[in-house]
């Protein structure tokens, strides 16, 4: 057992032709026991709907097959949610694994389990089993081998008794295994791969044989392994058989593996072994698709044998190359070809690859594109024959011969496709349609059957926009990376309209994945600094767009990794941290508390790219002598990020929560603290005194959610967070402490009555709103539920109460006949608008069929008396009834007559979004765009036709009206700001923006002008004369300092910069822009002679502001 089973096979991980690297690998050193599922749903699907399905429930529509809908993956999913993973071990151990079956995909670790389980039960010792396992006899029948006719017709009994008598010695003496298969609980017999018998005629005989066996010896525990594709439960299921379905492993697991198997690929040598463990986590932590590949125990091997070798994510499409052709080459399709008619033609790797590319294009070409992963089996199969008549000649009928017998092997035996649905074929792992995706175009690229424009243009710039293409993308630049200069090109410009839209700006987000897939990042040269400027574009687009956590979450998964990844080689840096230190954190200190986080992320980049000393120093000044608070608490911290393992950075912080004067720094250092140092033994005393002590609201909120979270087992933190709930003099703390009793103890008796009292006690509406949504998601069954939240959505005082109920009835309650009365009556009678708003959303996403909810919001969308209730009215119906003939005319009413210029301009906006291919709209926004009354509303219709009609001829016309004509500075701007960034080409667009440059316009025209030309036009000999003619002599210091910035971040080397930062730093007569001049300076150059003079006079002047606005508060 130990000399057969003992070892991984890992000659059958490499490619054929590179065997080289053979390393001895134990299975009871590296296994790690998967986790399993009772009784899996009969329907397969490819593993990214699984998980998806698992994850949302979600599914769109283009993702089917057109035999399944959406009924039978409700069905699923609930399914899958009822029977919850469990370690396949305990399973096996239990009375009701005496009958088995183990089902899995490929790969997912049905033979190594056996292999596992043979080894430790023969060896005795070592490994920990539950007890149901441990002294059990261990038979392992390999099938395939069964199945050989040198065996046929032996019994199982038969087959281990001649193994016993051949060299390998495996079976066991008919006599000794006779008695003890008649013993209850002493043997524990493994039949290994059903699903390897090809023949389905030899597997339902050998199925009936093991149930019969099962039978025959009761007393042996029987364990059956079987991929899932092709298995036939029957048999199994009339002898009493249970069913288990592998799962994909999860981090924990993938974590021990790794472990495991670098300790022994890398003998003797811990800290290469850790250093390797560490960058294959790393990669597969940040790539989706890596992760999807490593959930399966066979591609993580392959994953940690490429580790050795070579880095990842950078080389992805490598290790894609690699595990597709280490399944290819083991995949014998040519034997099985001319097993069913010899004169069938042999196909070797380069054919089977050519066959899957053609797939993935297929694919990619069908309804769903690249999203769905999906094709029909008569597609496939023709596909096939086609392959085989104009690849190799065929006739038609061998062709169909040999096509039929290919679609079988996919379907049976193959590991890249799998059938799912009733004869509709999908790549098992998406992974695998995407690298195949791009490799077929690269080679269509690499043969001249594309061309470059056709490459940059036909698939960058047509498909970016599209998420399901993005893989594709990104692996096509790894493979082209001496291409990657002109994809990074392309991607930057795909949308020059991006400041202008809600959505995310795709463009520039997978421009920086792409720098993220490069081997040699450094070759892009100096396009690096335009992929910073992009990057502090973004970020400084947040100001306008404080709430977007979709952007947010977009620089934690994208952004941050790619930058953390590169680190201090990336030449962007210098860029970056010029911004940083110059300008982000004064763009970041202006966004809103719930900002916050982007602000850490903007701090998370800066470490990466300088781990340094110097830049510690500098956020040690900033954090405690900086004039403006949100700069002081963004970089408390960043320290606390950047340094957590030096002992300084603790007492610092403690000090900062008991010392800081402003309430927003101590907040920010106890949450840091909290997070960053919870098993100190000083921490939760340090909280708990803050909770109860501090001076300011802030301060104990931030306390309070820290001991929530962070100490749910303790104790005390009940009865303190009780305490704070009802007594703390500050509504925050008191719905904080509420709010974390809601969640974090809904079983404790007491809960619901405290909530309850609250809820009707409480002086503050944000405390009584607290709790009533906690009692409405918390209990909703519960008989006084509903009653209450009736009361208080009619009886309440306050709007934000009424509000919050309002909204808490209609969550999960459509049914109850109350409701709609109830939502109907608030949307007309309410007197305040927030909840005669709310309940029109309501009814409109609750009631859209019933027949009385349309006719009621175009009353509320015409004669409300607030424009809040009339937007949300407008809005409705866009949404839910854009069929509706009356909606466009009302909507085209309303962007003309309502008398407040918010709904007007949300009717604009609407017109543009949904109803722009009706010929009259453009005409309409031109006539908004020039002649409402409101700035507001002609900015709206300005930006809708810059954004969807950049091709109309009038559109630059319009935006040049607007930028000189226009009565209003800030549509002055917008228009500036538009014709930059869409129109850069046009040789009228710099002059223009010269001139507003530099003309008697508006300051803010100025700074929009400047800025657009010092980014875009940087090569132009006539820009930087301009900026420093502007830093000079503008006459408003808010245009010099910005002048000032833009010279010593984009034109740092010029001979003439430092000289002129030393001129504005001394004689400007601006205290500002003096101050920014000594900034740039004591960031951009730490070394000049002059730099230590100036950062004195910079201390002075910030020690004057701090003690002026610290007397400014303690006046207030």
């Amino acid at each position: 057992m130990r000399d057969r089973y003992g070892h991984l096979d890992i000659d059958s991980l490499l490619p054929l032709h590179n065997q080289q690297e053979q390393i001895a690998v134990g299975v009871r050193e590296v296994f790690v026991p998967q986790t399993v599922r009772t009784d899996p749903p009969p329907v397969d699907l490819p593993r990214e709907l699984w998980q998806r399905l698992a994850d949302s429930g979600v599914l769109d529509d283009r993702d089917l097959p057109g035999d399944l809908d959406h009924h039978t993956l409700a069905k699923l999913r609930h399914s899958y949610e009822a029977r919850p993973a469990r370690p396949v071990l305990e399973v096996l151990a239990e009375p009701d694994g005496q009958k088995m079956v183990l089902l899995g995909d490929p790969g997912a670790g049905k033979s190594t389990l056996a292999r596992y389980l043979a080894v430790v039960l023969a060896q005795r010792g070592g490994d920990v089993l539950p007890a149901g396992l441990v002294g059990l006899l261990p038979v392992l029948i390999e099938l395939r081998r069964y199945a050989d006719p040198t065996w046929r017709g032996l019994s199982f009994v038969d087959f281990l008794d001649r193994q016993h008598h051949t060299d390998d010695r495996l079976g066991l003496p008919r006599t000794l295994l006779e008695r003890r298969l008649h013993e209850p609980g002493r043997v524990l017999v493994i039949f290994d791969g059903l699903d390897e018998l090809f023949d389905r005629g030899d597997r339902e005989v050998i199925a009936h044989q093991i149930t019969g066996f099962a039978t025959h010896y009761p007393g042996a525990r029987v364990v059956v392994t079987s991929r899932h594709v092709g298995y036939q439960r029957g048999p199994f299921d009339a002898a009493g058989f249970s069913h288990h379905m592998l799962q994909d492993l999860g981090q924990k697991q993938i974590d021990l593996f790794t472990q495991r198997w670098y300790r022994i690929a890398c003998p003797g040598n811990p800290p290469e072994a850790a250093r390797l463990r560490e960058r294959l986590l790393t990669a597969i932590a940040s790539s989706r698709s890596v992760q999807e590949l490593a959930g399966n125990p066979l591609l993580l091997t392959i994953l940690a044998v490429i580790g050795r070798r070579q880095t990842l994510p950078r080389d992805r499409h490598n290790v894609y190359r690699h595990a597709v052709t280490v399944l290819v080459e083991h995949w014998e399709v040519s034997k099985h070809l001319a097993a069913t008619d010899p004169a069938l033609p042999e196909l070797d790797r380069e054919d089977k690859l050519d066959l899957l590319r053609l797939i993935a294009r297929r694919m990619q070409d069908g309804r769903a594109g690249l999203a769905g992963n999906h094709i029909v089996g008569t597609d496939l199969f023709r596909m096939f024959e086609t392959y085989f008549q104009v690849d190799h000649a065929l006739p038609p009928g061998p062709a169909k011969v040999a096509a039929r017998a290919m679609l079988e092997q996919f379907q049976h035996r193959n590991f890249i496709l799998s059938r799912f649905g009733s004869q509709v074929y999908g790549f098992v792992h998406r992974t695998f349609l995407e690298y195949l995706a791009a490799e077929d175009i690269d080679v269509r690229f690499g043969n001249r059957e594309l061309s470059e424009s056709d490459l940059l243009q036909g698939v960058f710039g047509a498909r970016w926009s599209d998420p399901a293409w993005h893989e594709v993308l990104l692996l096509l630049t790894g493979i082209r990376e001496h291409f990657a200069g002109r994809i990074i090109d392309r991607l930057l410009a795909a949308d020059p309209y991006w400041r202008l839209r809600d959505k995310l700006p795709q463009h520039i987000l997978l421009a920086m994945r792409c720098l993220g897939e490069l081997r040699k990042p450094v070759a892009l040269g100096p396009r690096h600094r335009a992929i910073a400027g992009a990057l502090t574009h973004l970020l400084e687009s947040l100001r306008s767009r404080p709430y977007d956590l979709a952007l947010l979450t977009a620089f934690k998964q994208i952004v941050v990794p790619v930058i953390t990844t590169l680190g201090p080689r990336w030449p962007g840096r210098d860029y970056y941290l010029a911004w940083y230190r110059l300008r982000g954190q004064i763009h970041l200190s202006d966004l809103r508390m719930d900002s916050r986080q982007m602000a850490s992320i903007a701090n998370q980049i800066a470490l990466a790219l300088d781990p340094s000393s110097d830049l510690r120093q500098y956020l040690f000044t900033v954090a405690t002598d900086h004039h403006h608070e949100a700069i002081r608490r963004t970089a408390v911290e960043a320290i606390a990020s950047g340094w957590p393992g030096d002992p300084e950075t603790l007492l610092w912080l403690r000090e900062r929560i008991t010392d800081d004067a402003d309430e927003y720094v101590r907040q920010a250092a106890v949450r840091a603290v909290a997070s960053g140092w919870p098993e100190d033994p000083g921490t939760l005393p340090l909280l708990r005194a803050r909770a109860t002590g501090d001076t300011d609201a802030y301060a104990r909120t931030a306390a309070v959610r820290a001991i929530a979270s962070g100490w749910p087992e303790d104790a005390g933190t009940l009865p303190l967070l009780r305490e704070c709930a009802t007594t703390d003099e500050h509504e925050y703390v008191r719905q904080a402490a509420l709010r974390a009793i809601a969640s974090g103890w809904p079983e404790d008796a007491g809960t619901l009555p405290l909530l309850r009292e609250c809820a009707t006690t409480d002086e503050h509406e944000y405390v009584r709103q607290a709790a009533l949504r906690a009692i409405a998601s918390g209990w909703p069954e519960d008989a006084g539920t509903l009653p209450l939240l009736h009361d208080y959505a009619t009886g309440d005082a306050n709007a934000y109460v009424r509000r919050a109920a309002t909204q808490a009835i209609v969550s999960g309650r459509a049914d109850d006949p109350g409701t709609l009365f109830l939502l109907r009556e608030r949307a007309t009678s309410d007197h305040h608008a927030y909840v005669r708003d709310a309940a029109i959303r309501a009814l409109a996403s609750g009631w859209r069929v019933h027949p009385g909810t349309l006719p009621l919001l175009h009353e509320c969308a015409t004669t409300d008396n607030h424009e809040d209730v009339r937007m949300a009215a407008v809005d409705a119906l866009a949404s839910g009834w854009p069929e509706d003939p009356g909606t466009l005319r009302l909507l085209r009413e309303r962007s003309i007559d309502d008398g407040n210029e918010y709904v007007r301009g949300t009717a604009v906006r609407l017109l543009a979004s949904g109803w722009s291919e009706d010929p009259g709209t453009l005409p309409l926004l031109r006539e908004r765009a020039s002649s409402d009354t409101h700035e507001y509303v002609r900015q709206a219709a300005m930006h809708a036709v810059a954004v969807g009609w950049a091709k109309d001829p009038g559109t630059l016309f319009l935006l040049r009206e607007r930028a000189t004509d226009d009565a209003n500075e800030y549509v002055r701007r917008a228009a500036v700001r538009a014709i930059a960034s869409g129109w850069s080409e046009d040789p009228g667009t710099l002059p223009l923006l010269r001139e507003c440059a530099t003309g008697n316009v508006n300051e803010d025209i100025r700074i929009a002008a400047l800025t657009a030309i010092a980014s875009r036009w940087p090569e132009d000999p006539g820009t930087l004369p301009l900026l420093r003619e502007r830093a000079t002599s503008d006459d408003q210091p808010i245009v010099r300092d910005a002048a000032v910035y833009a010279i010593a971040v984009g034109w740092a080397e010029h001979p003439g910069t430092l000289p002129l930062l030393h001129e504005c730093a001394t004689s400007d007569n601006d205290e500002d822009v003096r101050t920014a001049a000594v900034n740039a300076i004591v960031s951009g150059w730490p070394g000049d002679p002059g730099t230590l003079s100036l950062m004195r006079q910079r201390d002075a002047v910030d020690r004057r502001k701090g003690a002026q606005e610290a007397h400014s508060r303690r006046s207030r």
